[in-house]
C-alpha cells in the first residue's frame, strides 16, 4: 500500500490525482463497471471493478515487458539500505510459486497478481500460454473451503487451473486474414484502354482470433462509393474489409 501511494505521488503529485488518471485510463480501455479512489486496492466504498474490466486492464498491462517480468518472478531480493539489510520478497501467486502452497503449481502460467481484503475476499488475475495460445483468467470474491478430508481448498488457484485446462482443450488460435492477402476484386468504371479494369482489394493487417475450431468465419467488402472511377487518390479510403466470426465482427 505504501509503495503504491509513493509511486502515485511521484507520478501525479497526489493519490487522488493518480486515481483520476486510473479512471480515465479505464474508460479508454472500455471499462464500464469500475471506479478507483486509490492505487493499492485497499477497501473503499467508492472503489470497485468487475471481472470483465480487470481482464481489459490486465490485457493492456501485459503488453509491457517490465510488467510481465515482475508478475512472472517467483521472488525478489530488495537490496540493503542504510536502514536494513537485504530483504527477500516471495510471489504469493501459487500458480507459479510454492511459497505458500505446492499443489497448485501450473506450468503454463506466466504470472499474475493476487489481491485480498476482508470485503473482497481473495482475488487473482493471471495469464497462461500453451501452443501459441494465451489466456487470461480473472477470479474474484473467492473464499477458502474444506474438502471431505478437511484439507483447505483455495478456489482462486484451483478453479483457475480448471478454467485454463478447459480453455486450452476447447479453443485454438487461428489466422483469419493475412496482411497483404487479396480479399476480392472490384471493377473500375470508365477505365481507358490499356488500364486494368479491375482492382484487387488487399488486407492491411493480419487478423487472428482465439475461438472454437467450428466457428464459421466470413470476410466481406464494404465500398465507400457506388461506382469506382480511375481518377482517385492513392490515399483514398475506398474499402473496409469486414471479418466476422459467427455473429460477431472481429475486425475491420
Amino acid at each position: 500500500c505504501d509503495a503504491a501511494n509513493v509511486l502515485a505521488e511521484a507520478v501525479d503529485g497526489s493519490v487522488s490525482a493518480f486515481a483520476e488518471d486510473m479512471n480515465e485510463t479505464a474508460q479508454e480501455l472500455g471499462c464500464t463497471g469500475s471506479h478507483f479512489v486509490n492505487p493499492s486496492g485497499l477497501h473503499a466504498e467508492d472503489h470497485y471493478t468487475t471481472c470483465d474490466d480487470l481482464y481489459r486492464i490486465g490485457k493492456a498491462a501485459y503488453a509491457y515487458e517490465e510488467y510481465r517480468a515482475i508478475i512472472g518472478s517467483k521472488s525478489h531480493t530488495v537490496p540493503a539500505t542504510n536502514m536494513s539489510g537485504d530483504r527477500l520478497r516471495r510471489n504469493t501467486n501459487a500458480l507459479i510459486s510454492s511459497h505458500n502452497h505446492t499443489e497448485y503449481l501450473y506450468a503454463p502460467c506466466k504470472g499474475g497478481k493476487t489481491g485480498s481484503t476482508n470485503p473482497a475476499k481473495f482475488n487473482l488475475l493471471s495469464y497462461a500460454e500453451q501452443d501459441k495460445l494465451r489466456l487470461c483468467c480473472v477470479m474474484m470474491n473467492c473464499d477458502f473451503r474444506y474438502d471431505s478430508n478437511w484439507k483447505t481448498i483455495w478456489p482462486q488457484y484451483y478453479e483457475s487451473v480448471r478454467l485454463y485446462q478447459w480453455g486450452f482443450d476447447n479453443f485454438e488460435r487461428r489466422t483469419l486474414v493475412r496482411k497483404g492477402s487479396e480479399q476480392g476484386q472490384v471493377s473500375v468504371s470508365n477505365a481507358r484502354a490499356g488500364l486494368d479494369a479491375v482492382v484487387a482489394v488487399e488486407a492491411r493487417k493480419s487478423v487472428c482470433i482465439c475461438d472454437v475450431p467450428s466457428l464459421k468465419v466470413c470476410v466481406s467488402l464494404n465500398c465507400a462509393c457506388d461506382n469506382l472511377y480511375v481518377l482517385i487518390s492513392a490515399l483514398d479510403r475506398l474499402f473496409d474489409v469486414i471479418v466476422c466470426a459467427g455473429n460477431y465482427e472481429v475486425a475491420a
